[in-house]
């Protein structure tokens, strides 16, 4: 802790034999806390012209965005007073 400046937790100090040991795990990267990152890291899946990773998980919304349909469903929902998404039911 003193020449790293990184706090190193008791089981990972309980685990490493040697200071070769400790010195691997300290370094070692973290594991990733979205599985985007894990699969953005490895490559294998991303290599496939048929899978696309997404950061976030794509909505109906999304897939009209691509094709092009957004707008004009939008100003149809607009002219008829109905709610655009379902988070405008919950003001009224």
């Amino acid at each position: 802790m003193q020449l790293t400046g990184t706090r190193i937790s008791d089981p990972i100090i309980a685990k490493s034999d040697t200071a070769g040991i400790l010195l691997s795990n300290i370094t070692k990267k973290p594991q990733p806390t979205k599985l985007f990152e894990k699969l953005e890291r490895d490559q294998v899946l991303s290599h496939l012209r048929n899978v696309k990773i997404s950061p976030r998980r794509i909505t109906p919304i999304d897939k009209e965005k691509q094709v092009g349909r957004w707008k004009v469903i939008e100003q149809k929902l607009l002219d008829k007073n109905l709610p655009v998404t379902g988070h405008d039911i919950l003001k009224g």
